[in-house]
């Protein structure tokens, strides 16, 4: 293998990350079952509140919690966004329209 040639011919086509995101020699390494926010940032090139904001309008996967303060994106749901990043909707929630009322609940309806 030279310089010159493309790393595409030797990726694996399963891969979710970009070739530039991979690093050299990591070609065979099998991708982690969860990805971290870094990584997450790293391969949709948006910022952290652009993730989030994303996230409470339901047009990005959420993150799943791992134990702790740890929590990552399932590979098979970032996959499903990078397919359709536009058109992308969590799958089993409800659009409702209106926003979640944010704050601590009332005790009496009003």
């Amino acid at each position: 293998m030279s310089i010159h040639e493309p790393q595409s011919q030797f990726m694996n086509t399963q891969n979710v990350l970009p070739a530039s995101l991979v690093p050299w020699g990591a070609e065979k390494l099998p991708l982690p079952a969860f990805l971290r926010i870094r990584d997450v940032l790293r391969i949709t090139s948006l910022s952290r509140p652009t993730l989030y904001r994303r996230i409470a309008e339901r047009r990005f996967p959420p993150p799943v919690h791992l134990g702790g303060r740890a929590c990552g994106w399932s590979v098979v749901a970032l996959q499903t966004w990078i397919s359709d990043p536009e058109g992308y909707r969590e799958p089993n929630a409800p659009d409702t329209g209106a926003p979640c009322r944010r704050g601590r609940p009332r005790k009496y309806r009003v």
